[in-house]
């Protein structure tokens, strides 16, 4: 079994347009340069009553191995007479080591940004 995914960076919604455009230049994502985040998986497997499936997460460029781990639900009929799974995953990144290291310091000298992200992704597996 192999997993891949790919997001569109111009795809992140913010509702303030200044703030979306400065995520989306250098400064941040570069999507000109990089439009996607992806990944890759090297392994799937079950442990301990979770799905983890181990891999390589790419922003910027940057490709770092990562591990996603999470729960399957039960499987269930879909609207369309199939098999239907949901599988939902997470993990956490430090943003800098994928090049994301814009930072700003309030008055009171704490950082505006912290450096963990947690990722969260959500999926509805079919069959026929």
């Amino acid at each position: 079994m192999k997993v891949t995914g790919s997001v569109r960076v111009d795809s992140i919604d913010l509702s303030d347009e200044q703030q979306k455009g400065h995520v989306l230049s250098p400064d941040f994502f570069d999507a000109e340069r990089y439009p996607t985040v992806d990944f890759e998986s090297t392994g799937v497997r079950y442990e301990d009553g979770e799905a983890v499936i181990d891999g390589a997460l790419t922003i910027r460029g940057e490709a770092r191995p990562l591990t996603v781990r999470g729960k399957i639900g039960e499987p269930y009929e879909n609207a369309y007479g199939g098999q239907g799974l949901a599988v939902r995953l997470g993990a956490t990144i430090d943003r800098t080591q994928y090049g994301l290291d814009w930072q700003m310091q309030l008055p009171n000298g704490k950082p505006v940004l912290g450096n963990e992200v947690t990722i969260e992704v959500d999926l509805e597996l079919g069959r026929g």
